[in-house]
């Protein structure tokens, strides 16, 4: 025999005799494999982070075989999920859909049709995506968050949501806080509605109202082991009432002073959250400062005439709080020189009962 050729002989002093040579075929056998390609494209012939297959390659007869094929899935479904059955490396053309069945592929060919004498299919795993969300926490009408994408598209709100489609490998964008007007003032960012836990270096980035989340760490010890990624959050900026002052300034007195030494006066200031208001004495020329007022709101400024009497003043006078220098002076002329004009003259006393 030499290659397929048999060659039969005799010896020099035999006969040839009926004999029967037989020619024995086997099949060829094929081959079929089964790669993972994992979210950064690598293929794996065992299992990877993102995932497993049940089997990696199979031989089976070249014209009679039948696949048992391979079952595709995320090891840490969290972070990855299987994505589909490819026919080629670069995961484009996914494989007959007839083929597969939650995640395993079974490949068949027509009866008397020949296997290829080698497959390969791609099983891809992608990343998972995630959700973090801003939201205002404050008044209402308070102010805004809006996505850090500078996309005039973007419309800014109480609350707005951002998608990170690969939460292992991706970049958040974070969002910045604005309040609405300057009544209002941004306070902070917190991982809690009540707003009591500030953000720390763990949770992202600071940068004046701006925040940007951090991915949570790795953990190789982990089984199986965690990567680097983002976690579904609400982060919350809060906003509160933008507090200033009001300086309240008596003026006219010191022409005379040494006549009416220690004359009092007396201001009723209402107005914004003040309720029924609050009373101010100022002795002489003096001044007031109060504090923890809402800029924004108006607040009348009103001499108690009935206990200055012997005074003409400005009566009252309004002003809408800005941020800074509020300041309302109330002038005073003496129009009585002496307590007392012969008549005996009952007071209203503004600290009665």
């Amino acid at each position: 025999v030499e290659g397929g050729k048999i060659s039969p002989v005799k010896e020099s002093d035999e006969v040839w005799v009926n004999t029967t040579y037989y020619a024995k075929f086997e099949e060829l056998n094929a081959a079929i494999n089964y790669v993972i390609v994992d979210p950064d494209g690598n293929q794996h012939s065992a299992d990877a982070a993102c995932g497993t297959l049940t089997s990696y390659g199979e031989e089976l007869p070249i014209v009679t075989g039948s696949a048992t094929g391979s079952t595709a899935a995320s090891t840490n479904e969290p972070y990855y999920k299987f994505d589909g059955w490819y026919s080629d490396a670069a995961c484009t053309q996914k494989v007959d859909a007839s083929w597969v069945t939650n995640g395993t592929i079974v490949p068949t060919k027509a009866d008397g049709a020949l296997w290829p004498e080698t497959s390969t299919f791609y099983a891809k795993f992608v990343e998972q995506p995630v959700t973090i969300t801003y939201k205002v926490v404050g008044p209402d009408g308070c102010g805004t968050v809006d996505l850090n994408d500078q996309d005039a598209a973007t419309v800014a709100g109480t609350t707005v949501n951002e998608t990170i489609t690969n939460r292992v490998s991706g970049t958040a964008l974070g969002a910045t806080a604005a309040p609405s007007s300057n009544v209002y003032k941004f306070v902070g960012w917190y991982t809690d509605k009540d707003c009591t836990i500030p953000v720390v270096a763990a949770d992202g980035t600071v940068t004046d109202t701006s925040f940007v989340p951090a991915k949570e760490a790795a953990n190789a010890e982990a089984n199986p082991p965690v990567p680097a990624a983002y976690d579904a959050a609400t982060f919350y900026a809060k906003f509160e009432y933008n507090l200033t002052s009001l300086t309240i300034v008596k003026d006219g007195y010191a022409k005379t002073a040494s006549i009416d030494p220690n004359q009092t006066f007396i201001f009723k200031v209402t107005g914004g959250d003040l309720g029924d208001g609050i009373m101010v004495s100022i002795n002489g020329d003096g001044s007031k400062t109060i504090s923890g007022l809402t800029v924004g709101e108006t607040y009348t400024v009103t001499e108690m005439e009935s206990w200055s009497w012997r005074y003409d003043s400005d009566s009252s006078k309004s002003i809408t709080l800005q941020p800074s220098g509020n300041t309302v002076t109330i002038n005073n002329t003496r129009k009585h020189i002496y307590w007392l004009d012969g008549n005996a003259v009952s007071e209203t006393n503004v600290y009665g009962n």
